[in-house]
């Protein structure tokens, strides 16, 4: 017997992803958990990590506003649980005809046999009890190692593409560290942020040229008072 869909007992919509013509930066990190997950409930084998921020300015990629690591699966499996959430009045039919389009299309890429990888995930609160409905990724990679695929948030998506391999902090890639990264919305604001401090820094710099910190001159009487020797 199927398991049944479980209503969450608490409200976790703060934890949706933000309106997408909100989120000025967005970006992707992939990770193959391959050999760290194996027999871990909850884990998969890969995984999407996502990162947004809202802020029009002084963005810092090391400090999200927004993140949730998203948990690679089948696509038939994400099929199955649309179908039962719609059955369960949780998701309405023009819903559950985006779940079906995608799901279907991503079923016959994996037939296809040009791609080593189809998976398609939820957006979830954390740690990943409550699926929210109009949030999910899909994702594809060729066996050449090129990525396609986009986030869906709520009617709008934003392209899964450009997704580059990380640099490796030693020989061998760290566990847990992800494999590939990309921005996938905001790129044109970072580099008008990182101009923009560039310029800033070079005028500072220029400045500091121009007008050197001469050391404040000190009348000579003041200056035997502080050695202690008299007028």
């Amino acid at each position: 017997m199927s398991k049944k869909l479980i209503n969450s007992s608490k409200d976790a919509s703060w934890a949706r992803l933000p309106v997408m013509d909100s989120i000025t930066v967005l970006q992707a990190q992939f990770f193959d958990n391959r050999s760290v997950a194996a027999r871990v409930k909850g884990k998969s084998d890969f995984a999407l990590k996502l990162f947004a921020w809202t802020s029009g300015w002084n963005i810092d990629l090391k400090k999200p506003e927004w993140w949730r690591v998203v948990q690679l699966v089948d696509p038939k499996t994400v099929l199955t649980w649309a179908k039962k959430k719609h059955e369960a009045n949780g998701m309405d039919a023009e819903m559950l005809s985006v779940y079906s389009d995608v799901s279907t299309e991503a079923m016959k890429m994996q037939q296809s046999g040009h791609f080593e990888l189809v998976k398609m995930g939820h957006v979830s609160s954390p740690p990943g009890t409550q699926y929210f409905v109009g949030q999910f990724v899909f994702i594809a990679r060729t066996e050449g190692g090129v990525f396609s695929g986009f986030v869906y948030n709520d009617g709008a998506h934003v392209e899964l593409e450009g997704m580059k391999p990380t640099k490796k902090a030693g020989v061998r890639r760290k566990s847990g560290t992800p494999t590939h990264a990309a921005i996938l919305k905001g790129q044109a604001l970072l580099n008008w942020q990182r101009e923009a401090r560039e310029k800033e820094a070079n005028w500072m710099s220029q400045q500091d040229h121009l007008h050197p910190l001469n050391p404040p001159q000190i009348d000579p009487q003041i200056r035997a008072f502080i050695n202690g020797s008299p007028f």
